[in-house]
């Protein structure tokens, strides 16, 4: 009975990595997905939330979402809204590839490539830092 009991607190230990990595890759991509609907849908405001400031204010720089009530970030989040429609309305059905993660000197990046069967970029990787409790892209490549 013990015996078991270490197998299962062992389990539990090797696999508990795999699992919140597991949560964080569905975490972004569900972040992701609604990022897009607002994209389509030029809800620029509430899209904010999901975008990281990379302004001036180095105080703000990387470690903040924006804020539309500001008219630089507003014309930043449109730029990024406009983009990713762009991507959607001519890449057709998109697919997710590979789930990734680098440390750089901004944080721990989440990556999602997403593929696009149509239009011009076939592949588009999506980065996300944690910002704020919740996770927000800060770059499109």
């Amino acid at each position: 009975n013990m015996k078991a009991i270490i197998i299962i607190i062992l389990v539990f230990i090797f696999t508990g990595g795999q699992l919140q990595s597991q949560s964080k890759k569905t975490a972004v991509k569900d972040r992701l997905v609604l990022l897009f609907e607002l994209a389509k849908t030029d809800n620029y405001e509430e899209a904010a939330s999901y975008i990281v400031y990379r302004g001036e204010d180095e105080s703000r720089k990387w470690k903040d979402t924006c804020n539309f009530k500001n008219e630089k970030e507003q014309k930043y989040i449109i730029e990024v809204c406009r983009n990713i429609k762009y991507l959607l309305t001519g890449g057709g059905d998109y697919s997710f590839g590979k789930f990734n993660t680098e440390t750089e000197s901004e944080g721990t990046w989440y990556i999602w490539e997403v593929k696009f069967p149509q239009g011009e970029t076939k592949t588009a990787y999506f980065a996300f830092l944690f910002i704020k409790n919740n996770y927000s892209i800060g770059d499109i490549d």
